[in-house]
């Protein structure tokens, strides 16, 4: 999860750290892939990648579609807590910060996608607690 990962879920906090190249090249096709199936357009998500999120019915969907794909995301639309933490902790090694990240920002809400792009927003607008 990193530089052109929204995402989700938790990518947008690891958007900013180097991650090894097999992860970034991974990272762009998903984002490719979801740009597509989304419409988000690349300011919306470069924009994202440096913190600010629009709630907008495209960026919602790339969110979800980038999170699927990274298996943040259950077919069913539910965060699977366990690979964020998982993703989380590849770039990030204080599990105590990610713990408490998952615990404030993985909320279940009204519907998925509410969850989902809360989720992200919350984990992104910490990111420096997190990552500090």
């Amino acid at each position: 999860m990193k530089l052109l990962l929204v995402l989700f879920t938790v990518t947008i906090v690891v958007a900013q750290i180097i991650l090894p190249p097999e992860i970034i090249k991974m990272l762009l096709r998903y984002n490719n892939e979801c740009k597509t199936e989304s419409g988000a357009t690349p300011q919306m998500i470069m924009a994202a990648i440096g913190g600010e999120i629009e709630d907008n019915p495209m960026m919602r969907q790339h969110l979800i579609c980038l999170g699927k794909k990274l298996n943040y995301i259950d077919a069913d639309g539910h965060l699977q807590r366990d690979s964020i933490k998982i993703g989380m902790m590849r770039v990030l090694k204080d599990e105590t910060k990610i713990d408490n990240a998952l615990d404030k920002c993985l909320v279940d809400k009204d519907t998925s996608e509410d969850t989902v792009f809360n989720a992200i927003k919350c984990i992104s607008d910490n990111r420096d607690s997190i990552m500090g």
